[in-house]
């Protein structure tokens, strides 16, 4: 077995495999650090960093375009149960740089809401002892945990609606103007 590990995506990727693989390892870790150039809302020159930015079509590459197009399309058949247009709820949440900045900022835990299930707390601490906190949902606890914050209402979901618009001939997306605020 071989191995080759590097950093990407905000993460440390490894790769194990056969010693007949080796010849590939390169090819793997460009197809990730491709994706991550393409794919990347922190940085700027990206696909997705431009499309953030910008309130008309957009072209992007074919991998960001299939990317869009199938998070669309789940949103769409889960009615927005399963939503990719969470950008607004990841800031909110204090999620606006990438991990390994915000590690390096030595900012304390994000604790979960008021309210939120637990197990008992400790009067002097206020936490269980050994506890380890799940990152705060920027959602209130009572409300379920989806993309949009709540669940649609019945009937009031609307699929030709969508945040993202596509066209498909010249490879480009738009956002629309309620959804750039």
């Amino acid at each position: 077995m071989v191995s080759a590990r590097w950093a990407a995506m905000g993460t440390e990727i490894e790769l194990v495999a056969p010693e007949s693989a080796r010849p590939i390892f390169s090819a793997i870790e460009q197809y990730f650090r491709t994706a991550e150039r393409r794919l990347s809302r922190f940085l700027p020159e990206s696909d997705i960093g431009r499309l953030n930015q910008s309130h008309s079509w957009t072209p992007v590459s074919s991998l960001a375009f299939r990317l869009l197009w199938a998070a669309d399309r789940w949103w769409r058949r889960t009615e927005g149960i399963f939503s990719p247009y969470v950008l607004p709820a990841l800031l909110a949440a204090g999620y606006d740089r990438p991990f390994d900045a915000l590690r390096s900022e030595n900012r304390p835990a994000m604790r979960p809401s008021a309210g939120a299930p637990g197990r008992p707390k400790t009067p002097a601490t206020g936490e269980a002892p050994g506890e380890v906190k799940p990152p705060a949902s920027p959602f209130p606890a009572s409300e379920p945990r989806t993309g949009g914050g709540r669940l649609p209402a019945p009937g009031s979901f609307d699929p030709k609606a969508p945040p993202l618009r596509f066209d498909v001939r010249r490879r480009r997306i738009e956002r629309r103007p309620e959804s750039c605020r």
